[in-house]
């Protein structure tokens, strides 16, 4: 499904760059005001999981997991859970 493409397609970009530090590190760590939660959500987008398997993850509703990815989105200045992945792993935002 399409959705699985989008996390395999996460997948393939995290295992990039993380392989490339170099190009990881291009940007140097920031410091951005993340809640607890929104960087467990954060993590585990990077990690390629969709609102719903985050959901079921964090044992929250998947309305509070799209919030908290628009919130990410907002305070990265990305506008898709690509962008968001890459952006977060160039500024040290994942682990």
């Amino acid at each position: 499904t399409n959705l699985e493409e989008i996390a395999r397609q996460l997948a393939e970009i995290k295992a990039q760059l993380q392989q490339r530090p170099a190009i990881a590190q291009t940007n140097p760590p920031i410091k951005i005001d993340l809640t607890p939660r929104e960087q467990s959500v954060l993590n585990l987008v990077a990690e390629g999981l969709m609102n719903k398997e985050i959901a079921r993850r964090l044992e929250t509703s998947v309305r509070n997991v799209e919030k908290y990815v628009s919130r990410l989105f907002s305070k990265t200045g990305t506008n898709s859970r690509t962008e968001l992945v890459r952006y977060a792993l160039e500024h040290g935002l994942t682990n």
